[in-house]
């Protein structure tokens, strides 16, 4: 009997210490969420900031994005080169008014104009706010590695399967991916971020691989303008 309880006791204690660890690590896999979700806001919400993106496809650049946005006056411009061919680019700004989105052909010099309510304004609502994808990812995580020394943090996060769609690529069938953030402590005005997303072999995407990375950083620079030659725009029906 003697033996008995104490094998018991044995398993009741290391079923406490199981439990134990595990609340400890899911309380602290949540306090890294919401303090991954504090970076990103306060980026996202300072008076005027730049961004670099690009997206790799199997280590080829299919698409790259520099953005500078402002709150006072409110104003966006994002200028976009994308791969058509091997010997092809397109190359485009946006810009983001209040109530009115202007696009202009680099090629061709001809503007156009649409607002919110247009279809067009939705496929280009992640070039207005880059922040919403990442903020939409840690949703996912699955697991959080976190780095810091008294300059800077380091944050590893292991995602769940997932779908979701970064500037026109879509995500699907994901065997795997990670989400690395770089910051230094706050107040948090230059953040790095890297998607790193493994595919299933699938024939018809052709490519396994998706790199997508992101620079953020305050930008005090004299204030951005729409060009005139905008007042040419026309609406799109």
């Amino acid at each position: 009997m003697g033996i008995l309880f104490k094998y018991v006791t044995i398993a009741f204690v290391w079923g406490c210490l199981f439990s134990l660890t595990y609340l400890i690590m899911s309380s602290r896999s949540e306090e890294d969420v919401l303090h991954l979700q504090q970076i990103l806001s306060s980026a996202k919400d300072l008076k005027s900031y730049a961004t670099k993106q690009t997206v790799l496809l199997d280590g080829n650049e299919q698409l790259s994005l520099q953005s500078i946005s402002q709150e006072d006056p409110y104003l966006t411009r994002v200028t976009s080169k994308a791969k058509l061919t091997d010997f092809e680019d397109f190359r485009f700004e946006v810009y983001f008014q209040p109530d009115v989105i202007y696009i202009h052909d680099l090629a061709s010099e001809l503007w156009n104009k649409a607002d919110y309510t247009h279809p067009v304004a939705g496929q280009l609502e992640g070039l207005k706010d880059p922040f919403a994808l990442w903020l939409r990812r840690l949703k996912d995580a699955n697991k959080i590695e976190r780095y810091m020394n008294d300059h800077h943090e380091h944050f590893i996060v292991h995602l769940k399967p997932f779908e979701d769609e970064i500037h026109g690529v879509r995500l699907e069938n994901i065997d795997g991916g990670t989400m690395e953030i770089w910051t230094e402590h706050q107040p948090y005005t230059s953040v790095k971020l890297k998607l790193d997303i493994r595919f299933k072999p699938n024939i018809t995407r052709g490519f396994d691989q998706m790199v997508y990375f992101m620079e953020m950083d305050e930008d005090k620079r004299v204030e951005i303008m729409l060009p005139k030659q905008a007042g040419t725009a026309k609406k799109i029906k």
